[in-house]
């Protein structure tokens, strides 16, 4: 796992989790599911009301996603989804592609804007209206 993903195989990554829901839940739980948020992905859309696309270093907590080191002339490299942890986690390749879209994609640069704090939260609670990064 180290040398395929970048990351030690552990029972906190989302791919360990989920191989473990495919093999031990009803597969009512698997074919119910459409969309997969680590917490800090889903605070984030809790706070803007709307989902937040997942961030690289979050990604790289999945244990399905390949960072990719310095590309040409040192440029950053493109991390990417790799299809064959994904198709080891669902099972098959068109299970791996489902988990590539539950997962959505991944926003590579650092400091971005997710969104505004949703309006509920403003009013409900007095947050203040204003900008998430991340």
């Amino acid at each position: 796992m180290a040398s395929r993903v970048g990351t030690c195989a552990n029972a906190s990554l989302l791919a360990a989790q989920l191989l473990r829901v495919r093999e031990s839940w009803t597969s009512d739980v698997w074919s119910r599911t459409g969309k997969i948020q680590l917490a800090s992905q889903f605070m984030a859309s809790m706070l803007v009301g709307g989902w937040v696309v997942m961030g690289e270093s979050e990604a790289c907590a999945t244990g399905m996603w390949v960072h990719a080191g310095p590309g040409a002339q040192g440029a950053p490299g493109l991390g990417r989804w790799d299809d064959g942890v994904l198709e080891i986690v669902g099972g098959s390749r068109e299970e791996g592609r489902k988990i590539r879209t539950w997962l959505g994609d991944v926003e590579i640069a650092s400091g971005r804007k997710a969104a505004h704090i949703s309006r509920y939260l403003c009013e409900r609670y007095g947050f203040e209206p204003g900008e998430i990064r991340l």
